[in-house]
């Protein structure tokens, strides 16, 4: 018979399940690296839909964009990014920055995350690429930052430059590139985040796009996260029968499969998506339960874009 205690020394209960939550965690991270291709991976595909879900939620907020027609959004931010491709004021580009941005913040979005999203990647990128463009090996102008001048290499290079330096002309031309691409992707941003994508799609069959281009674009937005569900089904199996250590090889047999196994199913399920699309009363139409009308706020969105475009054109014309 046992003491009263020592009771819980001969429960059957393994220890670790008695122990702290705090406790548990304490594990060696050692421990977890077997698998952190596994994991690592799952978090990407993870984020995928996590992105769609805050599109959702700012889409669903009350700000200035949300109570804009879907239409309305779409023809004005068109005009913006063409317009931001063809002008050749620096003015202008700044001037089209500001307003995605002000839209943006004006809607509930985070202003830190749009940064980062927008500018901190292509525009970023194309920027620090774009710099040996600038140089006058390919553009000629003013000496803006210079490496070397008459540095004398004729004897041993004769087609080498005497000079190298960047030109303002250059620096100008490569910043005017970056932030047409930024003004392009913040707009088309903003758009994509306060306005759900079947208002999007269903705004494009008002302007006359063809029904099949409209259809293949909702199917791919749709299918985009069935496959990445069926994606994170599979490493998450993967990851609960991973027992010891997993070799490089095996890690790239299983992404070998897992592509092959992802290119079958996806044939198997976009007939039995489609099939089911058409039962219940699909016929290629984008449907969405909110009501497509115009409103005094479209009214007045489109008078306040008018008077910001008559500005631009101005600017255009007295700073040629």
């Amino acid at each position: 018979m046992n003491k009263p205690g020592t009771a819980l020394h001969s429960s059957p209960i393994p220890m670790w399940l008695l122990q702290d939550s705090q406790q548990q965690n304490t594990v060696p991270v050692k421990q977890h690296l077997n698998t952190g291709f596994i994991r690592r991976t799952l978090a990407e595909v993870s984020r995928i839909i996590q992105n769609d879900f805050l599109t959702e939620k700012y889409a669903r907020q009350s700000g200035l964009l949300q109570g804009i027609h879907p239409a309305v959004k779409l023809t004005t931010f068109m005009f913006y990014m063409v317009f931001s491709s063809l002008t050749q004021q620096l003015l202008t580009l700044v001037f089209l920055a500001v307003i995605g941005g002000a839209m943006g913040w004006l809607s509930g979005l985070r202003f830190g995350s749009m940064v980062k999203r927008v500018w901190l990647i292509l525009p970023l990128i194309t920027l620090i690429l774009s710099f040996p463009a600038a140089t006058n090996i390919f553009i000629k102008g003013q000496p803006l930052i210079i490496f070397y001048h008459q540095a004398g290499f004729d004897a041993l290079l004769p087609d080498f430059p005497k000079s190298l330096y960047i030109t303002s002309t250059g620096i100008l031309m490569i910043v005017k590139m970056s932030l047409r691409i930024g003004v392009s992707i913040s707009f088309g941003y903003v758009l994509a985040m306060t306005t759900p994508w079947t208002a999007i799609t269903r705004s494009l069959r008002i302007f006359k796009l063809p029904r099949l281009a409209v259809m293949l674009l909702d199917m791919t937005y749709r299918f985009i996260f069935v496959l990445s569900k069926v994606a994170i089904e599979m490493f998450e199996a993967r990851l609960l029968r991973t027992v010891g250590k997993i070799s490089g090889r095996e890690n790239r047999r299983f992404v070998s499969n897992g592509i092959a196994s992802l290119f079958l199913k996806a044939n198997h399920l976009g007939d039995e998506i489609f099939s089911a699309m058409i039962c219940r009363g699909y016929t290629g139409e984008p449907v969405t339960s909110q009501p497509f009308k115009f409103s005094k706020n479209d009214i007045l969105w489109l008078i306040n874009h008018l008077l910001i475009t008559l500005i631009l054109l101005a600017g255009e014309f007295i700073y040629a």
